[in-house]
């Protein structure tokens, strides 16, 4: 880059293709299977201004956007999807952006499979919006909402971004959960709360232009406990159609009492 139009990134620099969906000729992810997957995708810039978005056939998942003036910067989204098979999933560069990237490849996607098709709890929260559809019609249902926040400040003490944000195990099990929080010209900081306790924190200072900041991280849960993203006491976010500050996680397997991984 830069280009003047949206661009599908082509990663051609392939680590592993188990079951080659992914396409490394036109970047391009096609779903074998209906299932829910996880992805996740790096951008890097020297010297200027990024700009890339996550899609699903032709909807825009989310975007992450980075601006260093003499130096080197990065921005990364991932979230979980429910895929139908034949679904594609690919990376843009937004119009007008360039990225970085070398031998150290500091660029780059992946994605894989979580579950197919039966059982399937995922859940994808985005501070601006979020759509969720029924996944699971035997056993577990996740109905999905939608809220949007624009450029929430808070001046007192913490506050949960909303409460109907809130994730509720519903099963025993191992759970995987990933934030992304932008700011714009101003400090951020969030934490991820488990049930009371604080697991993890992410921040981000730009003073007149776009950052960003994620954290991740495998959990165990137990049934009712409560995962949720909480906003930094003095801090703000920044968010747009575009959601770069969003919420994700799945369940990995649940597990029995006395710690037995159960897989089915």
């Amino acid at each position: 880059g830069p280009c003047n139009t949206f661009t599908t990134l082509i990663f051609k620099r392939v680590v592993a293709n188990i079951g080659n969906a992914y396409n490394p000729n036109t970047g391009i992810f096609t779903a074998p299977v209906r299932g829910a997957y996880h992805f996740e995708f790096y951008v890097a810039v020297i010297g200027g201004q990024t700009a890339a978005v996550l899609v699903k056939n032709k909807e825009r998942i989310f975007a992450v956007a980075e601006y260093q003036s003499p130096g080197f910067g990065s921005s990364a989204q991932g979230a979980t999807l429910a895929l139908e098979a034949g679904d594609v999933v690919f990376v843009q560069l937004w119009a007008d952006n360039k990225i970085f990237d070398n031998q150290s490849h500091h660029t780059t996607f992946s994605g894989h499979l979580i579950k197919i098709d039966r059982q399937v709890i995922c859940v994808f929260f985005s501070e601006q919006a979020a759509k969720l559809k029924e996944l699971e019609k035997q056993e577990t249902e996740v109905e999905r909402q939608k809220t949007e926040i624009n450029n929430l400040k808070h001046d007192h003490d913490e506050v949960a971004l909303i409460d109907r944000c809130m994730f509720t195990a519903p099963v025993r099990g191992a759970y995987h959960f990933e934030f992304y929080i932008g700011t714009h010209g101003a400090n951020t900081a969030a934490v991820l709360v488990k049930n009371t306790n604080h697991i993890f924190a992410a921040y981000e200072h730009q003073s007149a232009n776009f950052g960003s900041s994620s954290q991740g991280a495998t959990l165990l849960l137990e049934a009712g406990d409560v995962v949720f993203v909480r906003l930094w006491q003095q801090s703000k976010t920044y968010d747009n159609s575009n959601r770069h500050t969003t919420f994700s996680g799945h369940l990995i397997f649940t597990m029995l009492e006395g710690n037995t991984p159960s897989l089915s």
